[in-house]
């Protein structure tokens, strides 16, 4: 039997596990959003839309839900999330989405890096190795769970070492300030910089100082919608299910992820 047969068995199955679930009921309209953040959320209604957004989809299609998934500022995200009018935001992490709530099971792991132009010598020992650098990052992300980086932003950001900008893809707009030498670093995700380095075909003018640390994020759900805990009840199963019939791995795959959980 082939791939494609076993991926819609498991589908199949996963559909008919909500229907009998005692959490299933009328179909509803469940909406996600982020900024661009690719391979974790990319290019909507493209066929790589992300690889969380495909799971999410596959998982609440499957139980019977419409999905909706737009780019939307992250800063703005956050808000329409709180306030109920967006159901969930992906690749959230709880220390800095403290008011959403959030499944048992991650969709990945995240870890902060620099991208630099080659020759640049930077090495990063900590906030105050920053200081001669004029660095770029995004509005409202936070970098460090709270801690000394997000605080040496938060300080500078009124100023020229730290330009932080909003948009729907701040990734590549501060990756070309960076070439436009209007910054020295860009911090953001190590797998979120690769990609758009290498959709700007940047690879011979940029490196990526990569740390030793990552951290698991989510899709993480309003408070203010009545039925998010029933959906995450639905995304923590769907993930295990997809992840036992190797349908998790099959979507990871496409984007050249490994599955985070995954024993190594």
């Amino acid at each position: 039997m082939t791939t494609r047969f076993f991926a819609a068995l498991a589908a199949f199955c996963l559909g008919l596990a909500a229907a009998l679930s005692p959490t299933s009921s009328r179909a509803d309209t469940i909406t996600m959003s982020a900024d661009f953040w690719c391979p974790f959320n990319c290019l909507p209604g493209s066929d790589r839309p992300g690889y969380m957004v495909e799971i999410a989809r596959e998982i609440f299609e499957a139980a019977g839900h419409r999905v909706e998934y737009t780019i939307v500022p992250w800063s703005r995200t956050l808000v329409e999330v709180m306030a109920g009018r967006t159901t969930a935001a992906i690749g959230a992490s709880p220390s800095e989405s403290r008011n959403l709530l959030f499944p048992s099971e991650a969709l990945g792991m995240s870890a902060n890096g620099f991208a630099m132009r080659k020759g640049t010598g930077f090495k990063f020992t900590g906030p105050e190795s920053l200081s001669p650098w004029r660095l770029g990052g995004i509005l409202d992300y936070g970098y460090d769970d709270g801690g000394p980086l997000d605080a040496y932003i938060q300080e500078k950001k009124t100023t020229d070492k730290v330009q932080l900008i909003s948009g729907d893809e701040g990734v590549s707009q501060n990756l070309r300030k960076l070439m436009g030498d209007r910054v020295d670093l860009v911090i953001d995700e190590t797998q979120v910089l690769a990609h758009a380095v290498a959709e700007l075909d940047l690879g011979d003018h940029v490196t990526i100082l990569e740390p030793d640390k990552a951290t698991p994020i989510y899709l993480a759900f309003s408070a203010a919608v009545p039925k998010s805990k029933e959906y995450m009840a639905l995304l923590d199963d769907g993930v295990r299910r997809m992840r036992a019939s190797g349908r998790l791995a099959e979507i990871l795959a496409r984007y050249g992820v490994k599955d985070w959980a995954a024993k190594r």
